[in-house]
């Protein structure tokens, strides 16, 4: 099954007939998935709801767009309006601006999952065009064309969002992360989120998230072609002000000449794109048949990436070899197989064969994209050194074909119940001339095939929750990217902190002998890093994968005291900031005492969380030098209560909720506290560490 890695361009040009269309129909080899239509479905799947118009409003689920012209007027996401003043597009040609006031808007489509229209505006030289799209996940699109019949001059093209000061204050933006070798810069990295309390100004970047812990909206823009200048520093700012805070994209600002046709594609998402299940902190991802672990097998989703009945053909696709023959990889033992798979990089041997007639049209081309995995070379059979992971572009069809119907295979055959993905987000921007964007890369511009990705996540969330509703959708990435986000169920990420934990000089063979090697210390971590990355109400359940233990598993198990301290530090920041924790790399008995603790609290899973932001409204007493937050379930006077001191020594403070005037339980060993007179509780927190209360 093995083929040649890397194969020259045939010069081929791509249109509709060329397998590296971005859709089809297209020219066939003979493979079994050529030209499927799985998950192309003109339908809206269940969270979300029926685009509703009502003349100038346009309504998706949890959210509302005013106006129909190239910008919506207003976007209110969970009854919140987002902006301060309507969002605008500065667009100047020949020295005027071609879209004035009395342009008009056509509405060329109008459907349950889809709604477009379109603004023209013809001046002498030029022909402007915006077609505006808004699906029912809430993404707005905004596709603008002008075409000249004369050189005209573009003297400037600016996107202003003015937000709203309460809501505008975090910012997210894409980071690029070499998954190979797990490595980022650390400065780009902690750059890429924080604060909105001070000017904030980047070169180009595709996708910039700003929202509070409630609500947002993500800025997308795949490419910087037609931007000027090009490499500006200050391509995209930030600015706070007294009346809010203004996100202005300046893609043009030095005037271009155009003499054909320019185009310019964004658009905006608000979040959350869709509504969490009751019971989403009962997904769990584990490392296989954990017999002892304390979890309710009749209630928590248990996912492994491991299965006695099944190993992996293709490491990084579900080929799966059953060990014995009718094997089904439905719950067993309450476990759901989740077997591993990659996006951006294919195994560089295929089922069929299929790289020898698809790698023109599906790799990269990029001189970096290609990998030496050794654990990926041995899984497929080749030799040592042989390259092993091919890195591809997510825009063809057919590629989406290939990889769609191999899971929908695997499910309908095997019974797979989740797919994971690792290299969820683009790595090696594509230089093949087959791929939007190819040729600009090769030029050194940049191109990032989100939408691309966006339509292969929907295909897949169609098709394969259509056959299990409960199939289970996860991403591995850095940032958190909303656009390719929004049709998956989890997005793990965390992978990227590990650069901060090796000491100078790390190797894997020091991290296993040596304890101050590799010292994964989350107090390290900026707080607004939970805040801004790891908010739940987004639309998708951010989970943190855990490096506790990473490399050093048997150091780990020698020194068993070390292992549960730096757990421990880490669950002082995940329980308060109730970010879903991987079961996998923690101190197991730590992380069982506080499962054991949640369950003692009937409604844990499902109950409302108020985080350290908010939490002193519901406390009659203390989370002044503790970070409280309180996990209330919907009906009763009951509370879980997290208590975290992220000091670096002992902290006391008497701690009291409004909710619940009965007994107070320590969680963590079920025994009663005492309680003082004001009915508040004494608590001494040791340095980075935790308590949790049961008030009833």
């Amino acid at each position: 099954m093995m083929a040649l890695a890397i194969v020259a361009n045939t010069g081929r040009t791509a249109d509709l007939k060329s397998p590296a269309s971005s859709d089809g129909p297209y020219q066939a080899f003979g493979y079994p998935w050529e030209n499927n239509a799985l998950g192309m479905e003109r339908v809206v799947p269940s969270p979300w709801s029926p685009i509703r118009r009502d003349r100038d409003r346009q309504e998706v689920w949890g959210r509302s767009f005013d106006g129909m012209r190239l910008l919506p007027t207003q976007i209110t996401s969970q009854g919140r309006p987002l902006f301060a003043s309507p969002p605008r597009l500065d667009l100047v040609i020949d020295r005027e601006s071609p879209f004035d006031a009395g342009t008009s808007s056509e509405v060329v489509e109008s459907a349950d999952d889809r709604v477009r229209w379109r603004t023209v505006a013809t001046r002498p030289g030029y022909r402007a065009e915006a077609e505006m799209t808004l699906e029912y996940d809430g993404l707005w699109v905004v596709s603008l064309t002008i075409t000249p019949t004369r050189e005209v001059s573009l003297d400037r093209l600016v996107v202003e969002v003015p937000w709203v000061a309460d809501v505008a204050q975090f910012y997210s933006r894409y980071v690029s992360y070499d998954y190979d070798r797990q490595s980022v810069e650390p400065a780009d990295f902690f750059d890429a989120f924080g604060r909105l309390d001070r000017p904030i100004r980047f070169p180009f970047n595709p996708t910039v998230w700003i929202g509070n812990h409630d609500v947002g909206a993500e800025w997308i823009c795949e490419t910087d072609e037609g931007w000027s200048p090009r490499r500006s520093k200050e391509a995209i700012t930030i600015q706070p002000s007294g009346a809010g805070v203004l996100l202005r994209a300046n893609v043009v600002t030095e005037p271009l000449r155009v003499n054909q046709k320019y185009r310019l594609k964004f658009a905006l998402l608000p979040t959350p794109v869709k509504a969490l299940p009751s019971d989403w902190r009962r997904v769990r991802l584990i490392g296989g048949l954990v017999a002892d672990a304390p979890f309710d097998r009749n209630a928590d989703r248990l996912y492994a990436m491991s299965s006695p009945d099944f190993s992996i053909k293709y490491r990084g696709l579900p080929e799966l070899i059953p060990a014995r023959p009718g094997a089904r990889a439905q719950n067993r033992a309450g476990v759901r197989y989740m077997p591993y798979g990659t996006l951006y990089g294919m195994p560089a041997a295929l089922p069929r064969g299929e790289w020898k007639d698809y790698a023109p049209f599906w790799q990269t081309e990029n001189s970096h994209a290609v990998s030496r995995n050794p654990n990926f070379a041995s899984a497929l059979g080749l030799p040592p050194g042989a390259v092993s992971i091919i890195h591809v572009s997510t825009e063809p069809k057919s590629f989406q074909d290939f990889l769609l119907w191999e899971y929908a295979e695997a499910l309908d055959r095997w019974g797979i119940e989740a797919l994971y993905w690792d290299f969820g987000s683009p790595q090696y921007p594509s230089r093949n001339r087959h791929h939007t964007g190819g040729d600009w890369v090769a030029q050194g511009g940049q191109f990032y095939p989100v939408f691309a990705q966006r339509e292969l996540m929907k295909r897949v969330w169609v098709a394969l929750k259509a056959r299990n509703p409960e199939f289970l959708i996860m991403l591995h990435q850095v940032q958190t990217p909303v656009v390719v986000s929004g049709f998956a169920d989890v997005i793990l990420t965390g992978e990227a902190l590990n650069r901060n934990f090796k000491a100078p000089g790390w190797t894997v063979e020091k991290a296993r002998t040596n304890l101050a090697a590799y010292v994964p210390d989350y107090s390290k971590l900026p707080e607004v890093m939970w805040e801004a990355q790891y908010s739940q109400r987004r639309g998708f359940i951010s989970m943190l994968l855990s490096q506790v233990i990473k490399w050093n598993d048997e150091l780990m198990a020698a020194h068993p005291d070390v292992c549960a301290e730096r757990t421990r530090i880490l669950l002082a920041r995940t329980l308060v900031y109730d970010v879903s924790l991987s079961y996998v790399r923690n101190h197991r008995a730590t992380l069982d005492a506080v499962i054991v603790a949640q369950n003692r609290f009937p409604g844990f899973h499902e109950a409302a969380f108020t985080g350290p932001w908010e939490s002193a409204s519901q406390l009659r007493e203390g989370g002044r030098k503790l970070r409280v937050a309180l996990y209330v379930p919907k009906a009763g006077e009951r509370c879980f209560l997290v208590a975290a001191n992220w000091n670096d020594s002992a902290v006391s403070e008497a701690i009291a909720p409004r909710r619940g005037k009965g007994r107070v339980i320590d969680a963590m060993t079920n025994r009663p506290m005492e309680v003082n007179k004001s009915g508040a509780v004494e608590l001494l927190v040791p340095a980075n560490d935790f308590r949790l209360l049961i008030w009833e």
